[in-house]
């Protein structure tokens, strides 16, 4: 007895059985696909659904490493649902049947040799992660009804060299290009109104960013792109520059604006200034230090990850929060101060700085500050000495983040 390849039941494809062979089709008839149906099975080659298909479910091909060809049914009802190819790493082209009005949430995600996608003029939205990580995609054109990509949608799709915006965008989410390296030029329409943080960001080639002087929202002046009022810059795609000037006015420097410009040896930051994003100095390996001026009240997460060459840092004295991991890797710095208006630091604030040998915290009540007990995780113990104001010493000792320091204190 040959074991059935396709276990069915009714009208639903529930998951294959064994001994599936390279090429499937799906039997007419069949109207839905389960979640997971073939699921991690490697042995496909390529799969044939029929036009009766209304509905596959999420991750129904994920997994697939070796499905190269996909014939998706013509049917202007179908709904497919998350990450159904995900992490199909053979699959090179693949046309999305008329009728589909969104792409969904991590479709293609970890699709790296997929090549092109043809998408129908019924799509009006692309979801989170849809093309994160093809790395070879190359072939799209976006549809004249698109009117939101989602955060991350194409982030590391290194072989897009040149996409048109169509007018009647809206939206751009979180990091929808971030890492996109071969991008080299990009117009941005009237109609876009919104441009989260970290969506340009890593985009090292983007030499021509186009956006009208009539744009609504929307202004590129001297190679960064701002918000119409300049008050929070979005990207900096300047060419390899070592020192810059941040001009004032600027109330933001958005997620990844300067994530990885390893160029970078100085940066001017205004007072007008008064949050770091999310990763916004990332990677700059040889940006020598920082000034943080007094407007500066945030400095989001891994805002200075993987400054290497960073042997100081000014905090401002307005400072209130230093997110997670804000100066990770900092490997020149040796010594920090803690201003006593900072009263939240989230946890490995300074981790695996090798050099740091000292910070100085300066805030005497620690009843009237939300530090978490990892804010000194990452630091070597055995090299660095915690000096605190007169009269604290015994207050930091009992605090869970400073047990086993060498506590010292100071005027």
């Amino acid at each position: 007895m040959i074991d059935n390849p396709l276990i069915i039941k009714g009208d639903t494809l529930v998951r294959c059985g064994k001994n599936v062979p390279m090429h499937i089709i799906i039997p007419d008839g069949v109207k839905f696909i389960e979640s997971e149906a073939f699921s991690d099975c490697e042995s496909i080659s390529s799969v044939v659904i029929p036009d009766s298909v209304t509905t596959i479910r999420d991750w129904a091909f994920s997994g697939c490493k070796n499905l190269t060809s996909v014939r998706l049914p013509q049917n202007d009802s179908l709904v497919i649902g998350d990450c159904v190819f995900l992490n199909c790493e053979e699959l090179v082209e693949i046309d999305i049947p008329n009728g589909v009005k969104t792409i969904p949430y991590g479709i293609f995600e970890g699709c790296s040799r997929l090549r092109r996608v043809g998408i129908p003029e019924s799509v009006a939205e692309i979801e989170k992660f849809a093309f994160k990580e093809c790395f070879r995609l190359m072939d799209i054109q976006l549809p004249p009804n698109l009117k939101i990509i989602e955060s991350e949608a194409f982030s590391d799709c290194k072989s897009i060299i040149q996409l048109d915006l169509p007018e009647g965008l809206l939206e751009i989410g979180k990091g929808t290009f971030d890492g996109c390296t071969g991008l080299m030029t990009l117009t941005l329409p009237n109609s876009l109104t919104k441009i989260e943080d970290g969506a340009f960001a890593q985009c090292l080639n983007l030499n021509k960013l186009v956006v009208a002087d009539d744009h609504p929202a929307y202004c590129f002046e001297d190679g960064m792109l701002y918000t119409k009022n300049h008050r929070k810059l979005k990207a900096c795609l300047l060419p390899p520059l070592k020192s810059i000037s941040i001009p004032d006015g600027v109330v933001r420097i958005g997620n990844g604006a300067f994530e990885n410009r390893t160029t970078l040896t100085e940066v001017h930051i205004p007072e007008s200034v008064k949050e770091i994003g999310f990763g916004a100095f990332c990677s700059c390996y040889r940006l020598a230090g920082i000034h943080l001026p007094n407007g500066v009240t945030k400095v989001e997460s891994r805002a200075f990850d993987s400054c290497e060459s960073m042997a100081h840092i000014e905090l401002s004295d307005s400072l209130t929060r230093i997110e997670e991991a804000a100066f990770i890797g900092c490997d020149s710095l040796t010594s920090i101060r803690i201003p006593k208006s900072v009263t939240k630091i989230e946890g490995w604030f300074v981790a695996h700085c090798k050099q740091l040998s000292e910070i100085h915290f300066e805030s005497k009540g620690l009843k009237s500050v939300k530090w978490n007990d990892e804010i000194l995780k990452g630091v070597d113990k055995s090299q660095c000495t915690i000096f605190v104001p007169n009269g604290t010493k015994e207050l930091y000792g009992v605090h869970p983040a400073f047990e086993g320091f060498r506590i010292v204190e100071e005027n």
